[in-house]
């Protein structure tokens, strides 16, 4: 996850996780005074959480109500945190699911706009990126592996040309993060390796069927990581 910096990004974690793993329930009318005594922590800090956290759809604060939790269904499920949270509260296997759904219909299409519009600095940027993750590779390094792809994929979606793609950098973030156990426990693929380096080559030579193509195999291959993965982790609970 993201690293966070002072109180409040702990106190936005912490309430956010909670919130979203149900131990404070929807309906749950939060007073900012409880939650100063229980993090330890101002009033200003306990209303700058629940700002950022309204802005995700996980509570709001009205006049004569106070500050009450939401159900999942007001949640901004495209919010990098919330993604995360949803993880962390055991629902691990549906939110992978649905962000490789989410991938698989945006990614190929990106590619291939990328393919066709990309200028010299979006070439550029995806290259850089891909250099950085065959370094990590040779290593064996899954963090510094992670951290390149994400670097790659969002320049990808940049060099498609459509803001509203773009924007969804921070979703495909949060599913490569959630990925990265995946990659942990399968290690990091050479086919994968060369399938990027295949992706900067369609897109710097402008071939948009091969980008799309590209990116559709490497989404293939994540769902194979992720299936065995399922599959490793359902035996595991019934042995």
């Amino acid at each position: 996850m993201r690293a966070r910096r002072g109180l409040h990004g702990t106190v936005v974690d912490e309430l956010g996780s909670q919130i979203v793993s149900g131990a404070i329930p929807e309906g749950t009318v939060l007073v900012p005074d409880e939650l100063c005594e229980r993090y330890g922590v101002s009033r200003t800090v306990v209303r700058e959480t629940l700002r950022v956290l309204e802005a995700k759809g996980l509570l709001s604060a009205r006049q004569n109500v106070g500050t009450r939790v939401h159900g999942s269904s007001d949640w901004d499920v495209l919010d990098h945190d919330v993604i995360l949270w949803r993880i962390r509260s055991s629902d691990y296997a549906a939110v992978t699911r649905e962000l490789l759904e989410m991938r698989s219909a945006v990614e190929p299409h990106a590619a291939g706009l990328a393919a066709r519009r990309a200028d010299e600095t979006g070439v550029r940027a995806l290259r850089e990126a891909y250099a950085a993750m065959v370094e990590a590779a040779g290593r064996g390094d899954v963090g510094a592996w992670t951290s390149a792809d994400i670097v790659f994929h969002s320049a990808l979606l940049r060099a498609s040309g459509n803001p509203m793609i773009a924007q969804l950098s921070k979703t495909v973030a949060a599913a490569l993060e959630a990925r990265s156990g995946e990659v942990a426990v399968e290690g990091i693929s050479p086919h994968a390796v060369d399938m990027h380096g295949a992706l900067v080559d369609a897109v710097s030579s402008g071939d948009a069927v091969a980008a799309q193509m590209r990116m559709e195999e490497l989404l293939g291959e994540a769902g194979d990581q992720m299936a065995t993965l399922m599959d490793r982790l359902d035996r595991a609970q019934t042995g």
